[in-house]
């Protein structure tokens, strides 16, 4: 009987509440979307020299995403925040990007 109970329980779909939103959070944070956030934010895009590599190293823990790039000059970063199903650019530049972000989760992305 305990087996019985044990398979419904399995077989039962997830309410999606109970769905972990950081894992597909992450699994968007790909480089063509923070290319194209990037690209999308005017502020941002103007004032950042992004070679044609684009972003790279791109390192995620929801809501965030931190990213790299290279330019002529040197090069950067770029720290992103999923807000309303999108990500957006929160912060960029060279250095002190991720004063915002909680200590485990910059000690995970904002380091090489």
């Amino acid at each position: 009987m305990t087996a019985t109970t044990a398979t419904s329980a399995a077989a039962r779909p997830t309410p999606a509440a109970e769905v972990s939103a950081p894992v597909d959070v992450c699994a968007s944070a790909t480089k063509a979307k923070l290319d194209a956030a990037l690209k999308v934010d005017k502020q941002a895009s103007g004032a950042l020299l992004v070679d044609s590599k684009g972003l790279q190293r791109i390192k995620c823990v929801a809501p965030w995403a931190f990213a790299r790039f290279t330019s002529e000059i040197d090069g950067g970063s770029v720290l992103f925040a999923h807000r309303n199903g999108a990500w957006v650019p929160a912060n960029w530049g060279t250095g002190g990007l991720c004063e915002k972000v909680p200590a485990a989760i910059a000690e995970r992305i904002c380091v090489d």
